[in-house]
């Protein structure tokens, strides 16, 4: 939640003087702040260079930071943010650039719902500046609606090239290993393989598809579910692009930007730009008056509902990959079947009007649907035959021969015997690698199951993918490996190693820091608890796993818990016990709330 702010106000020089934090990520933050020396407002985006003790890890988080400035700096563009100084102490880099006054297109989105010709606009902005980018050579490989800032007046600027890709530029990451956010990634950068241009035009595609259509174009239950979609799935059959009924002209526009293979899309950023500044977009008609209900009638007509609320026959786990609001989580928390509206709007802390709204708003996107009266709970089961003849469908575990080679290829991974859990020899090429970790996650991925599953089965599948995404990751031969040198020494074979449960914690936990600081918030759940199974004395876990679950209100209990132990575990974080306040504050905990608070500030004065 907080963060030390004691190295930015040590920054060399003293010429940043803070302002506010308008936000925070896994490895830093972003503030407002004063440029004393030439009066004006700058930001300033901080990265923690200390996270890791690996020095080679180290190395490579500097380079990359420095990269970022370097790369940055090279371009003047209107609609790119710029680049005015960079700044180091021995724990953080500091990068100051124009301070935009407005917000994310994320945090917009999350609010309201764009004009179609304000969507195109922005897009149409945004493609200006990647195709001045490059240009200049560079391509950003990380297009997202959390790095698009968006004025007062919709003027898109585009920031964050992290991890930017110029030519010359030395790889600071493996080959095959993915670059950019899950949900946004071209197909190409799905793969692990190399990206032009074109992969960038296919990620604000993606951007473009959410503005549109109000969700993402490629969903999954898990990461590896998200990337399965974006190289096989087709989003225009989705019910959120169907239920908008869209120009096909933009249809047409998107589906070419979204071609699976990059020669079928457009060449350049700038004939992207031509497409979208040749669409004749229509204002949306508004509604007639007596075709808007009124929220006090909507409310009475809800009261008096007899049909029972159940989930839409297409609902699947998607619903763990949503960013829910308070009232959405509350509402499909108690969704069961037979429980009614009016039942829904009696059990809930939040005013029944905005209950009331946000069951108008989920029946709306085909999330929820009304029953028949009478009708028994509804197990969620997508076997339509199995619901007409009446039969409850009941969620199953995993077969006893499936689960114990899932045990094997965990043991395997635990031991780092990672050729053994994708079955391939020494002399394996990187494709047959490549192929059989695919085999692998197609086999064992939880989409894959026909069976509806517990929980805990699917724990345990996304935990198998997980080890097999690390054996993928581990494999891929790097550029120095891959060119030949002098034949290593001959070694007196060791004896295989016991399985390091604390070793193989630290990577589950790694894993999920990676998936949290990607908004993969459920994944980062499922690693977290599986890093606390095999080492639950590490404050470290608990925290990840609290932070994760304060994602979803409904949770926030357990959330308390787990940053309690934390807080136990390890006394002296300032961190955990503002976590702790801010969780009790939610509940309506205040004197708890204040208690807590004010143990952090004596850990931390200069915590807030």
């Amino acid at each position: 939640m907080a963060e030390k702010t004691e190295s930015f106000e040590q920054m060399p020089g003293a010429r940043y003087e803070i302002v506010a934090r308008l936000g925070t990520g896994a490895f830093g933050s972003v503030y407002q702040a004063q440029d004393t020396f030439l009066n004006r407002p700058v930001a300033v985006k901080s990265i923690r260079l200390d996270t890791t003790l690996d020095p080679e890890h180290r190395k490579a988080l500097n380079k990359r930071f420095i990269r970022e400035a370097q790369v940055a700096a090279q371009l003047h563009h209107p609609n790119i943010v710029t680049i005015h100084d960079i700044l180091f102490t021995p724990e953080t880099g500091f990068i100051v650039m124009e301070f935009i006054e407005g917000r994310t297109l994320q945090s917009l989105l999350k609010s309201e719902r764009l004009p179609l010709a304000t969507a195109i606009e922005i897009a149409a902005q945004v493609a200006s500046a990647l195709q001045y980018a490059h240009e200049h050579k560079i391509i950003h490989r990380d297009v997202k609606p959390a790095n698009i800032m968006i004025t007062p007046s919709f003027g898109a600027r585009i920031t964050d090239f992290g991890i930017a890709k110029s030519d010359g530029a030395t790889h600071l990451t493996m080959s095959g290993s993915l670059v950019g956010t899950p949900d946004y990634m071209s197909p190409e950068q799905a793969k692990g393989e190399d990206v032009d241009c074109r992969s960038d035009i296919f990620s604000l595609g993606c951007v473009l598809f959410e503005c549109t259509a109000g969700d993402k174009p490629f969903k999954g239950g898990s990461l590896t579910g998200v990337l399965l979609n974006i190289v096989n799935g087709d989003p225009f059959e989705s019910k959120a692009w169907k239920s908008r009924r869209l120009p096909p002209a933009l249809e047409a526009v998107l589906k070419r930007a979204l071609a699976k293979e990059p020669d079928k899309r457009y060449s350049t950023a700038a004939e992207l730009v031509a497409a979208l500044e040749a669409l004749d977009v229509q204002p949306e008609p508004a509604k007639p008056v007596d075709e808007v209900p009124r929220s006090d009638e909507m409310l009475q007509s809800f009261k008096e509902e007899e049909r029972p609320l159940k989930f839409a026959t297409t609902l699947s786990d998607q619903l763990q990959d949503m960013s829910l609001t308070p009232a959405q989580g509350f509402i499909l928390s108690r969704i069961d079947g037979a429980s009614r509206a009016r039942d829904i709007l009696a059990l809930s802390p939040l005013p029944e009007a905005e209950v009331a709204e946000t069951l108008a708003g989920l029946i709306e996107k085909g999330l929820l649907a009304w029953g028949e009266t009478g009708a028994s709970p509804d197990l969620k089961s997508n076997d339509t035959a199995t619901r007409r003849r009446g039969a409850k469908a009941k969620p199953t575990g995993l077969d006893g021969a499936l689960e114990k080679e899932m045990e094997r290829i965990v043991e395997l991974a635990g031991q780092k015997r990672y050729r053994e859990v994708l079955g391939v020899s020494g002399a394996a090429s990187t494709a047959e690698v490549k192929r059989s970790y695919l085999e692998l996650i197609e086999r064992f991925h939880p989409d894959s199951q026909k069976e509806i599953l517990d929980p805990a089965s699917k724990m345990k599948l996304s935990k198998v993918c997980a080890v097999a995404t690390e054996a993928l990751t581990t494999l891929s031969p790097t550029k120095q490996e891959a060119t030949p040198s002098a034949p290593p020494p001959t070694r007196v074979p060791k004896p295989k190693p016991e399985f390091d449960r604390s070793s193989y914690a630290e990577e589950l936990f790694r894993l999920g820091q990676r998936a949290y600081a990607t908004a993969n918030y459920w994944e980062a759940i499922q690693l977290a608890r599986q890093a606390i199974e095999l080492d639950a004395e590490k404050a470290e876990y608990h925290h990840l796993l609290g932070v994760g679950l304060m994602k979803n209100r409904n949770w926030l209990k357990e959330a308390g818990e787990c940053l309690r132990k934390a807080s136990e575990l390890d006394p002296r974080k300032a961190e955990y016990f503002g976590l702790l306040a801010a969780v009790y504050k939610a509940e309506g905990l205040s004197e708890d709330s204040a208690s807590m608070l004010e143990k952090a500030k004596s850990l931390d004065p200069s915590y807030c």
